[in-house]
């Protein structure tokens, strides 16, 4: 049984699971600004799709969320140039591009089905862990309120 040959293609295709999960995971956790991580994927991404030439795989055309995404970020641009208090729409600004590079990155990379599934897997992890502490905490704070004399809340 011969192996298949891995190429940068397919080497980046199975790299790209690990780096969503971990932009989203840092994102989620607010742990540093990862913006820069985010720019240098995009690059290597985009380059990686400029650069196929015989590759099977075909540049996806803009829909009209791609068109309306992009009117966002315009809009924020033109809302962060013209604000009284540059200072708050710096930061919503640095979101809104985060969020469209995000979007751009999962929705022109995305191209193989193990890839979403594995991402599927991830998020809902990460949802049951967070529904977990949700429920923890709330457990938490009613052993507090019951210690403090607070027996009916109603």
């Amino acid at each position: 049984m011969p192996l298949k040959t891995l190429t940068l293609n397919k080497i980046l295709d199975v790299l790209l699971i690990p780096l969503i999960a971990f932009i989203f995971s840092l994102k989620l956790q607010e742990y540093f600004n990862i913006n820069l991580v985010l720019i240098v994927a995009m690059l290597i991404y985009l380059a990686r799709e400029v650069t196929l030439e015989n590759s099977s795989y075909k540049l996806q055309r803009l829909n009209v969320l791609d068109y309306s995404l992009l009117l966002v970020v315009l809009l924020e641009l033109l809302s962060f140039t013209f604000s009284t208090y540059q200072p708050n729409s710096f930061q919503s600004l640095m979101e809104i591009c985060f969020l469209f590079l995000f979007y751009n990155l999962v929705r022109f990379n995305l191209k193989h089905e193990y890839q979403r599934v594995a991402l599927y897997i991830f998020i809902t992890l990460w949802a049951l862990y967070l529904s977990w502490r949700g429920f923890y905490n709330l457990v938490q704070l009613q052993e507090r309120l019951s210690s403090l004399g607070f027996k009916d809340l109603t």
